[in-house]
């Protein structure tokens, strides 16, 4: 447990710099995925930090990749670039430590430079850094979201709380239907399905966050939602869920969804996957979760 509270404050940490520094730069962000949903009250520690920059009209738009590099460059003594597997990627991996960037390799003179240096122990690295990914709207489908709607809980800015939840269902979904070299993904089903099921669990946030401003207004909120096929097909994820797990489908009715079976003989239907089975890990993958399953 004492783990798992020192890595929450690593990524909380990660998050409160990205916010401050890219406030001096005139943009706005917002968590979204696993620390978004802890901080909204889901019980499970996140391994990273997850960020979407809202980029000011009037102002120069910069690419995620660019991005990073402007945080790596701005605050040096915690952020720094890693290389991807693949040398030849046209990403880098941005990664944040309260200790400081690792010693640079032969190949990287300096932190802003992508190093391939590893930590020689798991443990430490749990303790000392994590990875901070940088999206951008349009990316997974996560909204053009003005500033003036961002969440904010315990001065880290979230994404909304109807979004989050939707979002983290299409997580489940699209690992559901991982296929050919990415079949392995699918082990991840059980922890995107009981992220989902917590977050419902969320009474007091669901009643001031969806029901009390209006069902109906909210998943028609073009501010949230300003993909009209993300809504349609969530619609649809929504059904598969609770096929999945019928357990649930009372309290997505109650948030205005249906709930019936999805009569589609085109939708590829998946195996249950047991919690802890699966392949091999691939090596960017998020570390294992630091968490007590309930």
């Amino acid at each position: 447990m004492q783990k798992q509270g020192e890595h929450l404050n690593l990524v909380q940490t990660a998050a409160r710099s990205v916010s401050e520094i890219l406030s001096k730069e005139n943009m706005d962000c917002c968590l979204f995925g696993s620390l978004a949903a802890k901080m909204f009250g889901n019980n499970r520690c996140p391994k990273d930090a997850d960020i979407l920059i809202l980029q000011r009209p009037g102002y120069p738009t910069l690419d995620a990749e660019a991005l990073k590099r402007l945080i790596a460059e701005k605050r040096p003594k915690n952020f720094y670039l890693k290389m991807p597997k693949d040398p030849e990627a046209p990403y880098r991996i941005l990664w944040f430590s309260l200790r400081g960037p690792p010693p640079p390799t032969k190949a990287s003179s300096s932190s802003l430079e992508a190093t391939d240096a590893k930590p020689k122990q798991r443990n430490h690295r749990l303790a000392s850094e994590c990875k901070v990914d940088i999206l951008i709207p349009g990316t997974l489908s996560l909204p053009h979201l003005p500033a003036t709607r961002i969440t904010w809980i315990e001065d880290i800015p979230c994404i909304p709380y109807p979004v989050l939840l939707l979002q983290k269902l299409q997580s489940w979904d699209d690992h559901r239907n991982m296929k050919g070299d990415d079949l392995w993904k699918r082990k991840k089903m059980p922890t995107d399905a009981a992220d989902v099921r917590r977050l419902l669990n969320l009474k007091i946030v669901v009643q001031e966050n969806v029901v009390k401003p209006g069902i109906e207004i909210v998943w028609k909120d073009a501010e949230l939602f300003d993909d009209e096929q993300f809504m349609t097909v969530s619609r649809r994820r929504v059904r598969k869920y609770c096929e999945a797990h019928p357990d649930r489908a009372a309290e997505w009715k109650r948030l205005g969804f249906e709930v019936g079976p999805v009569d589609d003989p085109t939708d590829d239907e998946v195996e249950v996957v047991k919690e802890g089975a699966g392949g091999a890990v691939d090596e960017e993958e998020d570390l294992d979760d630091l968490d007590e399953e309930e």
